[in-house]
């Protein structure tokens, strides 16, 4: 051993206190210690900048996402601040980078994603069902019959863990 004290890795962390119980994040935090590994809870509220460095950087930020896009003020600075201090730090890995979180979120997206892919699985072809994003009812079985559509039913196209993710229309 050379005598050099190695520094533990720092990762930074966002999770909702709900997520942050369901991990048992206190548990984690110690054991993560024990191993080199420092796990910094990142607060959203002030610039992250002065709460780093980090080595790596997890979060579960979509609640924070969706409040943004629907125009909650506070939760588009804090997901502003995550953003400036990953786009002025390019080296430190994202888990789940928030470019890609925030694609998923769109049902109508990942649906062209998989459309895309055209994959085979065990020999089997994997796709999407036949689907449309309707944005309004004028010529709503043109546009049905076109996207070869036979048997409608409607998502909300936002997929975002919520009760009005899962209200579906036939």
């Amino acid at each position: 051993m050379s005598g050099i004290e190695e520094k533990p890795k720092r990762v930074g962390h966002w999770l909702s206190e709900k997520k942050a119980k369901k991990l048992n994040i206190a548990v984690l935090s110690e054991r993560l210690k024990r191993e080199g590994i420092e796990l910094v809870p990142i607060d959203l509220r002030q610039p992250v900048e002065t709460q780093g460095p980090f080595d790596l950087i997890i979060h579960k930020i979509t609640d924070l996402m969706v409040a943004a896009d629907g125009g909650d003020e506070q939760a588009a600075n804090a997901v502003g601040r995550i953003e400036t201090y990953i786009a002025t730090h390019p080296g430190i890995p994202v888990i789940d980078p928030l470019g890609a979180v925030q694609t998923l979120l769109d049902r109508s997206v990942c649906y062209q994603m998989m459309d895309d892919m055209k994959f085979k699985f065990r020999d089997t072809e994997v796709c999407s069902p036949p689907h449309v994003t309707l944005m309004d009812s004028t010529d709503l079985s043109r546009k049905l019959k076109r996207a070869g559509v036979t048997f409608p039913c409607g998502k909300p196209t936002f997929l975002h863990f919520t009760w009005f993710l899962h209200q579906l229309v036939i």
